[in-house]
């Protein structure tokens, strides 16, 4: 076939649009997952806190504190929301490893929302429990005020349970020891994971341990153990999401170089 100037300046035209479609797929920022450890931005977040029996009413406070975490983090967040659902566990949380089937239940109801990621916490409070023969119930002490309760768990595990039940998400996400040798990993008093909602990998996962005693900490109530507690788990989580959000940008400025 003969080439004529018209053919010519048609192949030209056509390898001049496949190159700029490559340029401008080169060019597109990552999009998050887990796989490859990117997060999507702008992002949408729901987030729940659950305890043994399931996902739990927020305070006013509680809600505040993850919203200045929202306003820090800028145009990073498009959104960020709670979600409040109770009883979406089928049993407590230490039965059938009910904190999967709470990520699996969260992620489905993010999705339909439209959210991006789901953010799962969980509190455990720092006060005494009198060990049972049953490692899945506790007993706490007659001068605390409380009896025998199923929610005994969410408190700080005894010592014949910790084996069984060291964090509500245990299948969720994998609590690494250290690496300087045989060093125990402190209990966990809060724990935190953020969680693609359609895919289902765990982007960040962070715990925190027992609160700093102060030279007050004898007239420390639980509720102010508990404020610590989750002050620690947003700024750990905040400083996790900054990281992220700065590889989605170096990755981003590479790819248009």
């Amino acid at each position: 076939m003969p080439y004529t100037a018209l053919t010519l300046i048609a192949r030209r035209s056509l390898l001049a649009a496949f190159g700029a479609m490559w340029l401008c797929i080169g060019t597109l920022p990552a999009r998050a997952d887990a796989a490859d450890g990117m997060m999507k931005l702008p992002t949408s977040i729901a987030y729940m806190r659950f305890s043994q029996t399931g996902a739990e009413t927020l305070s006013p406070k509680e809600r505040q504190d993850w919203e200045a975490m929202s306003m820090r983090l800028g145009p990073m967040i498009e959104r960020m929301e709670p979600f409040e659902y109770s009883r979406i566990l089928p049993m407590p949380a230490p039965m059938n490893d009910g904190g999967a089937a709470a990520a699996l239940n969260a992620r489905n109801m993010a999705t339909r929302a439209g959210y991006d990621y789901v953010l799962l916490y969980a509190l455990i409070y720092p006060e005494p429990i009198v060990e049972t023969a049953d490692p899945y119930s506790s007993v706490v002490p007659e001068e605390a005020g409380r009896e025998d309760t199923s929610e005994a768990q969410a408190v700080m595990p005894g010592r014949a349970a910790k084996k069984r039940v060291k964090w509500l998400f245990s299948r969720v996400a994998q609590r690494v020891a250290p690496e300087a040798g045989d060093t125990p990993l402190p209990a966990i008093y809060g724990e935190a994971h953020l969680i693609d909602a359609a895919q289902g990998g765990v982007l960040i996962s962070v715990w925190t341990s027992a609160p700093q005693n102060t030279s007050l900490g004898i007239f420390r109530e639980k509720h102010d153990a508990e404020a610590v507690i989750l002050e620690d788990l947003i700024a750990t989580m905040e400083r996790r999401i900054q990281l992220l959000a700065r590889d989605v940008y170096v990755r981003g400025a590479s790819l248009a170089d």
